[in-house]
């Protein structure tokens, strides 16, 4: 498949204080500086390193260097080594930070205003004049020079209050960056770089807040965004970033650090309202009726709880919504071009209640509540001057009533008992210590844990089975528990330990690190487990509502664990990820930078699925393939060079992977064949009453005499008796985790009129990717076209080679496997320009970009069998 996309971005945004930065420089000192971002882990802290040397450009070594961050008091300091250099890392992120420069025979210099990006190093150099010459002098050259390794976008506090946003996500930041487009048709997904939205990382103050499970289109484990974006202090989006300590993404990792308090009180209040008050009510020739409203406020406020030592933060934010659920014309409460009549939903609707005596939703609900609840608490403790600690813990609930098989384009229309609320809670605790040992060596610990609960309920229950029906008029009716819905919860449990350390070796800074995640799974996954019945077949003038009236069926599917109860076919199963790696980091000159290292992901796991014997014995493998055993090994190697003042070149070289999500490997402990088979009666015409008469009836007897909510009892025996021969899902044994090779080649440049100008290529080629294969079907001829003809082994091999293989020709056998193609070219190129008037702060921003993206399945959804079923070749 072949994608291309352009896009253009401008934006605008004005403050109504004016934050122009002044440089203030002591006696004797001439100072350079340069702010130097550099795509450091997925990082919560922020860096300055720089120089101190002579007026002969000669290093000083012994300088002593403190930096302070200013509205908190806190402080840390270094010694230049013999090179003139200094580093300074676990920084809080933001500012304005203070730098102070000592060395004996020279005077005190301070830089004022210096901020400090996610993901970015500030560096400052320092060039001492004698204390003996003139005080007083002052530095009017100052420049600022962008080291940037890899591509990427970061946001501060202060973009991100200005972004206009209605929904309040955190995409409407993250979407400046021209690379990434959020897709309206596709639940908001954020795509970057053409890649899958499934592929990107999210973290929040260390917490990885992807959706690991792999279920929501928006890439969060929660139901709207997960946090608050009055509670955001930075944001950083790289989609090719060549440090080490970045993993678990294909497309971009986009990395978010919350506010903390300072040494003032402060706090904010927000309340914004919405209704369909201020909504249109007509589309072309049609009057249109929509109901709804929405509330969202909240606040936050942060401090000391000791000056200079200990400081909260917290945040809170409520969504509370009517949301819309239904259109037509004026006055109707009825959805319109749904092939389904109000005449026949109402008949249908009697008829559920009068016959089977079930209430399907007689008075449809114009409006259904919603809400969704954001908590932040934090704490900073300033340990000393070394060592510096955050706790942050954050808690967010929300939920979303689904009006599932609601379609105009298909012609559905569904009942509220087809309807289900989706609620979503996440709590997650992470735990930082940043702590500089000596001038030459510090490190970073982190603890976190992460906590999703998901559930999808039926607003009517699952007691009774889902019906369709299907009517002269051309549209089908949905009633009963929608059939996705029948069991299904998921919680997901992650834990995550980091240990780095960072070494600077005069001209080199050595990082190491060691990180490990435990995610553990629990999945309830069995759609029409409570049955299904078909009034009428897809295709050809049906009377479904007669047939549905007469309790008379032309299909039925059920899909349970082979005991009946759902509860035995549960996924249960997790791995772990232990990460080694080891970085340089080489100032080759003052204008010349290379980074260069290699990480290693290596996956355990000593869950295995049931083992089907007809499976091993179908296909000469089993199918007890997980993750384990698994790495990946990821080399990367990056450049800056200031070629000159205003131009800086970039650009780098690396291996991408993981972040694939975790339900196409839940497909293998909830597809087994052994305890989760399928019984499936389809395209039949209703047995004879009087063949149904008897002890053992034949199953097609399950469609006639339907009651709905207790299916009969040789239908039960009939698919007790099919354990260890049902559909399997699996691992190839060869399986790769999957990655992508990425090259980037980037380019900033101070245009006139102080036009900051960017512009990136970005080239990818897949090394291993997902593929998902029908093993069963095998070629039994070949079209006139010469394209080859499929057909399963039951129907179509040998006489004597099918034997093990008896079941319906509909049952699959897919395979989770690998394929070697793919490709990408992203060219983006953006122009930003600020002024500071008396007025305010006045950003403009221009940004085009270009994707030709080819891929072979884009892994769009979370079954195996959609993937399979769904792909659109070329």
């Amino acid at each position: 498949m072949s994608d291309r996309r352009r896009s253009v971005r401008l934006a605008a945004a004005v403050s109504s204080i004016l934050t122009a930065p002044a440089v203030a420089v002591g006696a004797g000192l001439a100072i350079a500086l340069a702010a130097a971002p550099v795509a450091l882990a997925q990082e919560t802290a922020a860096q300055v390193s720089g120089f101190v040397v002579g007026t002969d450009g000669q290093p000083i070594a012994g300088a002593q260097v403190e930096i302070l961050h200013v509205p908190s008091g806190t402080t840390s300091s270094a010694t230049t080594n013999a090179s003139g250099q200094f580093s300074a890392t676990g920084l809080r992120v933001g500012g304005p930070y203070r730098v102070t420069a000592k060395s004996e025979g020279h005077q005190d210099a301070v830089v004022e205003d210096l901020y400090a990006q996610l993901a970015q190093r500030s560096s400052v150099t320092l060039v001492a004049q004698p204390i003996t010459q003139l005080a007083g002098v002052e530095v009017t050259g100052a420049s600022e020079r962008d080291v940037t390794i890899g591509a990427g976008s970061r946001f501060g506090a202060q973009e991100v209050s200005q972004l206009p946003s209605i929904s309040r996500d955190i995409k409407d930041v993250v979407r400046l960056d021209p690379k990434a487009w959020v897709d309206p048709t596709n639940s908001d997904a954020l795509e970057v770089a053409g890649v899958n939205n499934r592929y990107n990382s999210v973290t929040i103050d260390g917490v990885r807040q992807s959706d690991d499970f792999g279920l929501n289109n928006n890439g969060y484990p929660t139901q709207r965004s997960p946090l608050s974006v009055d509670a955001i202090e930075a944001v950083s989006i790289l989609s090719a970033p060549f440090s080490v300590e970045y993993s678990a993404f294909r497309g971009s990792t986009i990395n978010v650090v919350t506010k903390s308090g300072t040494n003032e009180f402060s706090g904010s209040a927000f309340y914004y309202k919405g209704d369909d008050g201020l909504v249109g009510d007509r589309s072309k020739d049609r009057d249109l009726t929509f109901i709804f409203e929405e509330e969202t406020y909240g606040g936050t406020f942060g401090g000391p709880i000791i000056k200079d030592k200990l400081f909260f933060f917290t945040s809170y934010e409520k969504l509370d919504k009517v949301a819309p659920q239904e259109f037509g014309p004026r006055g109707s409460g009825f959805p319109v071009e749904t092939g389904v009549t109000q005449a026949e939903y109402d008949q249908i609707i009697a008829i559920a209640q009068n016959v089977y005596g079930f209430d399907a939703g007689a008075n449809r609900s114009a409006t259904l509540p919603e809400d969704d609840e954001k908590i932040l608490a934090k704490l900073d403790w300033n340990i000393t001057d070394e060592h510096r600690a955050s706790l942050a813990w954050q808690r967010t609930e929300g939920n979303e009533v689904i009006t599932s098989n609601n379609s105009t384009s298909l012609n559905r229309i569904s009942a509220p008992s087809n309807w289900y609320n989706r609620a979503i809670l996440m709590e997650s605790t992470s735990l930082q210590l940043f702590s500089d040992w000596n001038e030459w060596f510090s490190t970073e610990l982190k603890l976190a844990r992460k906590e999703v609960d998901t559930g999808q309920d039926s607003l009517f229950g699952t007691d009774f089975a889902e019906m369709q029906i299907r009517t002269l008029s051309g549209g089908t009716m949905y009633l009963g528990p929608d059939e996705f819905r029948h069991a299904n919860a998921l919680t997901n449990d992650l834990d995550t330990l980091k240990l780095k350390g960072n070494f600077f070796l005069g001209d080199h800074t050595l990082t190491v690190g060691y990180e490990r995640e435990m995610l553990d799974i629990f999945n309830v996954f069995l759609p029409r487990s409570s049955g299904q019945f078909i009034f009428c077949p897809t295709s050809g003038a049906c009377d479904g509502i007669t047939a549905f009236q007469n309790r008379t069926a032309r299909a039925f599917n059920y899909t349970n664990a082979f005991t009946n109860d759902s509860d035995d076919g549960a996924a249960i199963f997790g791995y772990d990820v232990d990460s080694f790696y080891v970085q340089d980091e080489w100032q080759v000159t003052p204008d010349f930078k290379v980074q260069a290292g290699v990480r290693m992901d290596k996956f355990s796991s000593s869950d295995e699925p049931p083992l089907n014997s007809n499976f091993a014995t179908r296909y000469g493998f089993n199918n007890l393939e997980t993750l384990d055993g698994r790495d990946l090994i990821m080399p990367r190697i990056g450049f800056n060079w200031q070629w000159r003042p205003e131009t800086t070149i970039y650009g780098g070289w690396g291996l991408f992977g993981g972040g694939t999500p975790n339900v196409w490997v839940s497909n293998s402990f909830s597809n087994d064949g052994v305890v989760i088979v399928a019984t499936n009666v389809s395209n039949q015409a209703p047995p004879a009453p009087a063949t149904c008469a008897v002890p053992n009836p034949p199953l097609n007897c399950v469609l006639i005499n339907i009651d709905g909510f207790d299916l009969p009892q040789f239908v039960l025996d009939a698919h007790a008796g099919q354990v260890g021969d049902g559909p399997v899902n699996a691992i190839d044994p060869a399986f790769e985790i999957p990655s992508q090779y990425r090259w980037n080649l980037g380019i900033t440049h101070m245009l006139p009129w102080d036009i900051e100008m960017s512009a990136d290529l970005i080239i990818s080629r897949v090394k291993d990717e997902v593929l998902w294969q029908d093993i069963r079907l095998i070629q039994t001829g070949t079209a006139p076209d010469g394209r080859p003809i499929y057909a399963p082994r039951s129907a179509g091999c040998a006489p004597g080679t099918c034997a093990t293989d008896t079941r319906s020709a509909s049952t699959q056998d897919l395979l989770l496997t690998n394929t070697s193609e793919g490709e990408g070219t992203v060219v983006t190129v953006d122009f930003a320009k600020t002024w500071r008037t008396r007025a305010g702060r006045f950003d403009a921003y221009l940004a085009y970009g270009y994707q030709d993206i080819k891929d072979v399945n884009p892994g769009t959804s979370s079954t195996a069998s959609s993937n399979w079923d769904n792909l659109a070749t070329a």
